[in-house]
């Protein structure tokens, strides 16, 4: 029962919260919530943290990087001028 709780619970709060922000803003929530389950379930459940389970977070933080600069993501400026003194 306290599963169905929860559950029905966090659906309703979350549809409540992305009637108030823009889509581009609940794509990032949507996005990330895999994510924080990965996190809260290592911190509340002392979950072991398996390597795909990590290559997938960070696929996931990475898409979310590639798609908020546009795909013009550099690691580094490495042989970039910077005009900017």
């Amino acid at each position: 029962m306290s599963v169905i709780l929860a559950t029905t619970l966090r659906y309703v709060m979350q549809t409540l919260g992305q009637k108030y922000t823009s889509s581009a803003n609940a794509a990032l929530v949507m996005i990330l919530e895999p994510v924080w389950t990965v996190v809260l379930s290592v911190l509340w459940y002392g979950e072991q943290l398996s390597t795909l389970k990590m290559v997938g977070c960070v696929l996931i933080l990475f898409s979310l990087v590639m798609y908020r600069t546009h795909g013009r993501f550099r690691l580094f400026n490495i042989g970039r001028i910077n005009n900017h003194q």
